[in-house]
């Protein structure tokens, strides 16, 4: 592939945090305007997207039996696209989570599919490398739109829309320089339709449920580091902000550098993600200072930002080829579920803890990230046989 054509599927995964996270910075000028709405309501505008993205997501399979998964992503674009933009006119809250669960379907489409496309041009090794870029392409822009939407809060809520517009610049890049789908003419006489003949590996839902994990614990850090930060008295929302942002900044870094760390730890891997992420929450939940909140930020960061290329590139590898699109899939599917169900978790756990403050939240990370590791033991006995 030439440098346009990887550009055009790592554009797809520029816009994915986009979607969602991006647009916390907007929430306090949605609630100010829309005064009656519930915060219930309120919230529902950064996670409704990724809601919808699970149905969605499970039904791609069916879609690329009939268009095209360039037509198809197309569509998305588009549907991504009109229900960004005209977020910025909704009259009341219904008619916004309306426009969101429009972008919800849009991004249902293009953010698997631009994991399933790396499925289908990239292997081995090459694979493991673009998955990781693609990861650090989706915290590139959750940093980069975080700051535009912070910008344009500042000029009025319906302001901070206009960040979705960047949909149209990956619209162009997938018209013009994206492949059609990939086939392997000699495959496809040779092996015939083997998909209906060849059963799915069921292990790949362990790598689905390592994601899930992955995401419940780390979105502790975007949804709680406002109030932590306050608890502390280390400052207020630009603080907690910039937090954040170098939390994901690491995520960025550790992403890049995946190729080279699976690498050296292979299946082991899994283990210094969550051990990683373990050690981040533990120093967040118990520092007090801002040194060791950011270093705690770090941890987190570094750990979270191997965990979807991980989860994909081992269940992608552990299918036949023909179920590849399937595999990856589903493991979006874990990836928008853990997200939308995070915040719900942490605080089951944290009153299970009997942890009334900010800190039940992060402890409560503390034990997803258990969960995590034993998964990951089961991960690395059960298929101690395959080969990255």
């Amino acid at each position: 592939m030439n440098k346009m054509q990887k550009l055009s599927i790592l554009s797809l995964s520029f816009i994915s945090l986009i979607a969602t996270a991006a647009m916390a910075p907007a929430l306090n000028g949605i609630q100010s305007h829309f005064i009656n709405a519930p915060e219930t309501l309120i919230k529902l505008v950064v996670t409704l997207p990724a809601l919808i993205c699970i149905p969605i997501g499970l039904l791609n399979k069916a879609f690329m039996k009939f268009i095209s998964k360039k037509n198809l992503i197309i569509i998305g674009l588009l549907l991504y696209t009109i229900g960004g933009l005209s977020s910025s006119l909704s009259p009341n809250i219904y008619v916004l989570l309306f426009t969101k669960v429009i972008l919800g379907l849009g991004l249902g489409v293009t953010a698997p599919l631009s994991l399933v496309l790396i499925g289908d041009f990239f292997h081995g090794k090459e694979r493991a490398k673009f998955m990781g870029f693609a990861t650090a392409t989706t915290n590139l822009g959750g940093i980069i739109s975080t700051l535009f939407v912070g910008f344009l809060v500042s000029l009025g809520w319906r302001y901070s829309f206009l960040v979705y517009a960047v949909a149209i610049i990956v619209l162009f890049l997938i018209v013009f320089f994206l492949p059609n789908d990939y086939e392997n003419n000699e495959e496809k006489l040779s092996t015939g339709n083997l998909e209906e003949d060849i059963k799915l590996n069921k292990g790949i839902f362990k790598y689905a449920i390592l994601v899930f994990l992955g995401l419940i614990a780390f979105y502790a850090i975007p949804t709680n580091m406002d109030f932590l930060v306050k608890l502390r008295n280390l400052g207020g929302a630009s603080t907690a902000a910039n937090i954040v942002s170098i939390g994901t900044l690491t995520s960025l870094i550790s992403a890049m550098i995946f190729p080279k760390l699976i690498k050296i730890f292979k299946r082991y891997f899994s283990l210094i993600i969550f051990i990683s992420m373990f050690l981040g929450f533990i120093i967040l939940g118990t520092s007090h200072s801002m040194p060791m909140i950011l270093l705690g930020a770090i941890f987190v960061g570094f750990g979270f930002g191997d965990v979807i290329p991980f989860g994909m590139l081992f269940a992608s590898n552990l299918v036949h080829k023909t179920h590849t699109a399937l595999a990856i899939l589903i493991v979006t599917t874990g990836l928008y579920f853990g997200e939308f169900v995070s915040p719900l978790i942490l605080q089951f756990l944290s009153k299970t803890l009997n942890i009334q403050n900010v800190t039940g939240s992060l402890f409560g990370a503390c034990i997803v990230c258990i969960v995590a590791l034993l998964v990951s033991i089961y991960a690395i006995i059960s298929d101690r046989k395959l080969v990255i």
